[in-house]
């Protein structure tokens, strides 16, 4: 080089903009490669590498982990060639599990190269475009930020739903599993994930996507979670509601029907039209509407199951409340006067049978 240094070779920022200039007139891309690997500022490496397009040179650098991991994601996206996409996933996997070998005690810098070697996957997934390729790398991947953007770039709506089923007892997968049910579109299959999975995210990113009635119908007769259950009520007719109210197994499941917002209006029009008596004696029991309560009063027959409406409605003023559902949680902080301690304690929240009373239980 002489005496004189190139203008890429700069190391103080002030000389940044005038380097940058030096690059852009730059084709060269031998020249390209060594800027790249030896520029001392950020910026100028940067540059260089979106004017790279030596496909080796290109793998080089994705390959060489003492280079700028932004450098090395730059150049992944330089590549268009899918095969070698894939390889450098597996070699960067590869790669990753050779250091973590090497570096079992050395928490800090194990940690580093997880990372690092993670966004060299995510900018490889990102170029991927191999459905069966990029199902395998969402269910296989420790890294659940690649995991997921593989799912980003599924379509195939089988692999999606195999993904959720497949991954469905596998520790820590609920993130990627809700992510593949996002993208899903088979209204038989979300309906079954919705029904039967056992993680209440999954079943509810599965229920947003359901559009049947029927399905929806199904679905909030058995599910047991209050926000999810609340959930599928508010996407339902009312006349799917009041079907809850009067048919599902579940106690708790009829209450948080009857108790929707979603029937506010309605309820006391849709009791003024019911005759079944036992259907009359368990609205009249659970409402905390006094006006619907009123009505079936008149409208039941048997003497003693009004008497029974009645006794529930005294017992609850003088609060001898019959504890039901868990409706939410929340939770409290003592402070410390003088220690500058925190206690945070954390409560199930519990609603009443029969009004609505609630109560508090620590976790």
């Amino acid at each position: 080089m002489g005496l004189f240094k190139p203008a890429w070779m700069v190391e103080y920022s002030e000389g940044t903009e005038k380097a940058l200039k030096a690059v852009d007139k730059l084709t060269n891309q031998s020249t390209l490669y060594a800027i790249i690997n030896n520029a001392p500022l950020y910026d100028v490496r940067m540059a260089a590498v979106k004017k790279l397009t030596n496909q080796s040179q290109i793998i080089d650098i994705v390959n060489n982990i003492s280079q700028y991991s932004d450098v090395r994601v730059a150049a992944i996206e330089r590549i268009s060639d899918q095969t070698v996409v894939t390889d450098l996933y597996k070699d960067s996997k590869k790669r990753e599990q050779e250091m973590k070998e090497l570096t079992k005690k050395d928490y800090f810098n194990r940690k580093a190269i997880i990372e690092r070697e993670g966004h060299i996957r995510y900018a490889a997934v990102k170029k991927m475009t191999n459905q069966s390729i990029l199902a395998d790398i969402a269910r296989t991947d420790s890294d659940k930020t690649v995991s997921c953007r593989a799912v980003e770039q599924l379509n195939d709506q089988q692999l999606l739903a195999h993904l959720v089923v497949s991954l469905a007892n596998v520790w820590e997968t609920e993130i990627v599993r809700r992510e593949a049910v996002k993208k899903m579109t088979d209204q038989t299959a979300l309906a079954n994930i919705a029904l039967h999975d056992d993680d209440s995210g999954v079943r509810s990113a599965a229920l947003k996507k359901l559009t049947d009635q029927t399905a929806i119908l199904n679905v909030a007769k058995h599910e047991n979670d209050y926000f999810t259950l609340n959930e599928a009520l508010s996407k339902m007719t009312d006349s799917f509601v009041f079907e809850v109210i009067l048919t599902a197994e579940s106690e708790s499941v009829r209450i948080t029907a009857l108790r929707s917002e979603k029937i506010r209006n309605s309820l006391y029009s849709f009791v003024n039209q019911l005759t079944e008596q036992s259907a009359l004696l368990f609205i009249g029991l659970h409402t905390v509407n006094s006006n619907v309560r009123e009505l079936t009063l008149k409208k039941i027959t048997d003497p003693d199951e009004c008497k029974e409406i009645r006794k529930v409605e005294c017992e609850c003023k003088s609060g001898k409340h019959v504890w039901g559902s868990y409706i939410g949680s929340d939770s409290d902080s003592n402070y410390g006067t003088t220690d500058n301690w925190v206690t945070t304690y954390d409560y199930n929240i519990y609603q009443c049978k029969y009004c609505t009373a609630t109560t508090r239980e620590r976790c």
